[in-house]
Order: structure tokens, then C-alpha cells, then sequence
């Protein structure tokens, strides 16, 4: 969706330079210590807006709201995420059984 709606705005760029430089700052979804960010989507957006080649300056506020607008809707499930969830969930439900909790 990101290259769809932005493309005609930079050089060629493939799907997968920009997902390269999302998965660096997602860092699988925890920002990282070192970074100078307070957020993982203010560092996306800085990212895409620096390290991008876009035909003209790009402000990073454009492309984090694209993120909060467009991300919901584009999540994918991680593997084996359902399972852990489910044996979240049958431990929770067992420690109410347990003398004392």
C-alpha cells in the first residue's frame, strides 16, 4: 500500500528497500535502546523520510500518519503466534485453580 500511494513521489525504489528500513526500526516490534526516537512509528516515519530517494523533502508526519492510518488494516499474524496465545491463556485459567490465587 505504502508504494502504491507513494511511488509517483520517488526514484525507483522496490518493496523491498522500504521493508527493509521498516523492519530495521520495527525491530520486531520494540523500539530500540539505542534509538533517538521515542516511538516505533516516529521511527519509521523519520526513516522513510531520510533514507527514502524522494523526489522532493518528504515530512516524516505525512508518512507516520499513513502508518497509523494504513497499519491496522495491514498487519499480518506471526508464526505460531495463535498457539502462544492459546497456551497463554490455558496457564492463565490454571493459575485460577491454584490454592492461595
Amino acid at each position: 500500500m505504502f508504494l502504491t500511494d507513494f511511488s509517483h513521489e520517488m526514484k525507483l525504489v522496490t518493496l523491498d528497500d522500504i521493508g527493509k528500513l521498516i523492519l530495521r526500526e520495527d525491530n520486531g516490534g520494540y523500539l530500540s535502546p539505542e534509538s533517538k526516537f521515542t516511538s516505533i512509528r516516529e521511527a519509521v516515519g523519520q526513516t522513510l523520510a531520510h533514507d527514502l530517494p524522494w523526489l522532493a523533502p518528504k515530512v516524516p508526519q505525512v508518512l507516520i500518519d499513513h502508518w497509523m492510518n494504513n497499519f491496522p488494516t495491514a498487519t499480518v499474524q506471526m508464526p505460531g503466534a495463535l498457539g502462544m496465545l492459546r497456551s497463554t491463556c490455558r496457564a492463565a485459567v490454571a493459575s485460577r485453580n491454584l490454592p492461595g490465587t
